[in-house]
């Protein structure tokens, strides 16, 4: 592409379902950095929640969003996101100076107020309106429990610590047949931990903006500019446990029999109906992360959002940036479960459906990966259209130049005539264009 570029900083963006060390009963991320590999390893679980209110605390938070997007590029099948020159508008209003000429006025103004004129001053208003904000914080109700309560499991979500707590042949069973029961409770177990980790970031990290909202802060702010369209991705995974993970697990409880993998191929053959907003998820992903890192360096309103949520105890010692990557972290862990699995089953008819549920998820991710290239495409087409002008023709009437100028108008966007919506123009290369005059007079490109 040319030298001019959004604001918007280029990455490379995959999905994958490939490999990587995960550790069992927790939610692993399947993530492939393309550029931190080996780079920043994140301490987790050892860090101390309790983080002090004050510079130092902003600090090191403001340090670990400054790699928030860099770290999160991920991968699916082996797709290459081109870079992505997608507009976007200013995320901030900060001015970055004064010019030399408001100096002298604004030294003059400082005499004034010294003089008794008054006494207050942008530092001092910017800490009253932090002090505001933190306790507007402070004083924010969290519901007593994030864990989701459904209308079959009236006493909440609590499962079993194993699943030879619940299948009474556990004992009796060869090693391949308890590592496949193993693999099935690890589906079940990582299935509702991430629900749960979405109900926190919807009822406490986006809830507690919403009240910041309500009291003026923030504004700019907005949900969808963190976490796009994470509701429904919660909605659409809540459906799913009710329809497919917890009959499976309450079919084991009533009966004692071990967990059995064909319970799960209804859901795994529905990935494409039941997940389709993963698609404007992975999409908005790479914007959501550039937001959160300007809004570190620029907004100290955020930044104090930002450690509040962060060291609240019901957050899990989550970061901001590791809720943004729970949603492509999961879809993409499920072909390694379904790999789980299969490699521990036995049966043939059983291993045969596997790879038909196999297939279907991976088919999946490879729509996720073509979306986001035709947007790819959609996008580095569009940025060149504005650039290309139309051009004039001078006709014999009016009334003929009325049509003329229909025929005239170019647009690269505009459908293809005479093929179906499926072909659309792509952006092959865009170059600069230089210019030579030679000494005979004549231009050369």
């Amino acid at each position: 592409m040319d030298s001019t570029k959004p604001s918007l900083s280029s990455k490379a963006l995959h999905l994958t379902s490939g490999g990587g060390n995960e550790s069992p009963m927790e939610e692993g991320s399947v993530l492939r950095r393309d550029s931190m590999d080996g780079e920043r390893q994140r301490d987790g679980d050892s860090r101390e929640t309790d983080v002090a209110d004050g510079t130092t605390a902003a600090a090191e938070i403001n340090h670990h969003h400054k790699g928030s997007a860099d770290k999160h590029k991920f991968n699916t099948l082996g797709y290459q996101r081109r870079t992505k020159q997608k507009v976007v508008t200013d995320f901030a209003t900060l001015s970055k100076g004064t010019s030399a000429a408001a100096k002298p006025r604004a030294a003059l103004r400082q005499v004034l107020f010294s003089q008794g004129v008054s006494d207050k001053n942008p530092a001092s208003e910017e800490r009253g309106q932090l002090d505001v904000l933190k306790h507007t914080l402070q004083t924010f109700r969290v519901p007593v429990s994030l864990k989701w309560r459904w209308k079959e499991e009236s006493e909440g979500t609590t499962l079993e610590k194993n699943w030879t707590d619940i299948v009474e042949s556990h004992s009796t069973m060869s090693k391949m047949q308890k590592h496949q029961q193993e693999a099935l409770w690890e589906f079940v177990h990582t299935e509702l931990t991430y629900i749960n980790k979405l109900i926190i970031i919807k009822d406490l990290v986006i809830a507690a903006l919403v009240i910041l909202h309500q009291h003026g802060f923030l504004l700019e702010v907005t949900p969808e500019l963190l976490f796009s369209n994470l509701p429904s991705i919660l909605s659409a995974h809540q459906l799913f446990w009710q329809e497919v993970t917890y009959p499976m697990l309450q079919e084991v409880r009533r009966t004692g029999k071990p967990f059995d993998p064909v319970r799960l191929e209804a859901g795994c053959l529905q990935f494409h109906e039941r997940f389709p907003s993963y698609k404007h998820y992975c999409w908005e992903e790479e914007n959501n992360l550039e937001f959160t890192r300007w809004q570190m360096e620029s907004n100290p309103h955020f930044s104090t959002y930002v450690q509040w949520v962060e060291t609240h105890p019901q957050c899990e010692r989550m970061r901001l940036g590791d809720m943004q990557a729970k949603p492509h972290q999961r879809i993409t862990k499920y072909p390694l479960l379904l790999k789980a699995v299969l490699k521990t089953t036995q049966d043939p008819h059983v291993q045969h459906i596997l790879r038909g549920m196999l297939s279907s998820v991976n088919s999946f991710l490879e729509s996720i990966n073509d979306y986001l290239k035709l947007k790819d495409e959609e996008l580095a087409l569009s940025i060149s259209a504005q650039r290309v002008e139309g051009y004039e023709v001078e006709g014999i009437n009016e009334e003929i130049d009325k049509h003329v100028r229909e025929i005239c108008q170019f647009d690269l966007t505009c459908p293809i005539r005479g093929v179906g919506p499926g072909f659309v123009r792509k952006l092959l290369l865009e170059e600069n264009l230089k210019i030579r005059d030679r000494k005979d007079g004549k231009m050369c490109f």
